[in-house]
């Protein structure tokens, strides 16, 4: 869970905070600590540009070590079928949390996407594909805003 998720984590599972850890910017060192240590399932929750760069293959998120690729998430959109003017303002967009809010409002579920995305590029890391894994987005007004739980 990144720091930020924790509260809402915390209430979408209804569990104690014991039950979580904190993986701040480091999805995947959390990762790798899991491949030595297995479980049965996995919940990771975290901001959209956070989640957008673990679903694009980083392993540590933070803004020093890896940046959000706005061409991707437009190549994104348009395979969601987002129009022109759309995918334009996605890449002319300063921020991730940008880019959702313009996919929010074309009523194109970009982040469910991209939890279904980062759901399926953290066996990569785990090495194994044993794992359940259930990928949270949450928005940083406290909603969910898109998530993926995969078939395992």
């Amino acid at each position: 869970v990144q720091t930020c998720a924790l509260p809402i984590s915390q209430k979408y599972f209804n569990l104690p905070e014991q039950a979580f850890i904190d993986m701040g910017d480091f999805a995947g060192g959390m990762l790798k600590y899991l491949r030595r240590h297995p479980v049965k399932r996995i919940s990771i929750a975290g901001g959209f540009a956070k989640i957008c760069k673990l679903a694009n293959g980083a392993m540590d998120l933070h803004s020093d070590r890896s940046q959000v690729d706005k061409e991707w998430l437009a190549q994104l959109l348009e395979q969601l079928g987002a129009d022109e003017k759309t995918i334009n303002q996605a890449l002319g967009a300063n921020t991730a949390n940008q880019v959702l809010q313009i996919s929010q409002n074309a009523n194109i579920d970009l982040a469910g996407l991209i939890a279904k995305h980062g759901a399926q590029e953290a066996p990569n890391i785990l090495q194994q594909d044993k794992t359940k894994i259930e990928v949270i987005i949450v928005h940083t007004e406290g909603t969910i805003v898109g998530s993926y739980r995969d078939g395992n």
